[in-house]
């Protein structure tokens, strides 16, 4: 399994080197989409102190739903909209994460109601970010949950395939 999955984030990766910024990975994570973007996406990464190991991630999300339940219809839409939605985006994997690690979801509603904006889980987690619309959005976001939080923020964006 290490070794298959090592293989597929490096093609996922290559995928990048060669400026293929964003793609839409489906299968087993080796179908590789390139699905480029002009705009920037701005944004808030946020890394609390918690642990999701992937491979339980998964056991729970495969206890939880069929594959045939994952939407590959609304990943394409989604990934079509450029600029992309601050609301509206989803991850198949967060229930999943939560389940796994129940101090990730209290985690995430705390950050909700304080920040009044939806917050995402990263991958299986447990890592999170939020949008922006802007890099100085960002920086702003970054520094308030910095200073009100005892979670590390930092303002970062995405490659951009066109500029």
């Amino acid at each position: 399994w290490l070794t298959g999955t090592w293989l597929l984030n490096m093609a996922f990766a290559v995928a990048a080197m060669r400026r293929q910024s964003s793609a839409i990975v489906t299968g087993l994570g080796d179908q590789i989409q390139p699905a480029p973007r002009q705009n920037t996406i701005h944004l808030v990464l946020i890394l609390p102190p918690l642990h999701c190991p992937t491979g339980q991630v998964y056991q729970a999300f495969d206890a939880l739903q069929s594959p045939s339940d994952v939407d590959e219809d609304r990943v394409q839409i989604l990934a079509e909209l450029d600029p992309l939605p601050i609301v509206g985006l989803f991850n198949d994997l967060a229930e999943a994460a939560t389940q796994v690690e129940p101090k990730l979801k209290e985690t995430i509603v705390q950050l909700q109601e304080q920040l009044d904006r939806p917050v995402h889980i990263t991958g299986s987690g447990a890592a999170m970010f939020i949008l922006t619309s802007s890099k100085n959005a960002s920086k702003v976001l970054a520094d308030n949950i910095n200073a009100t939080t005892d979670l590390p923020a930092v303002a970062t964006s995405t490659l951009s395939d066109f500029g």
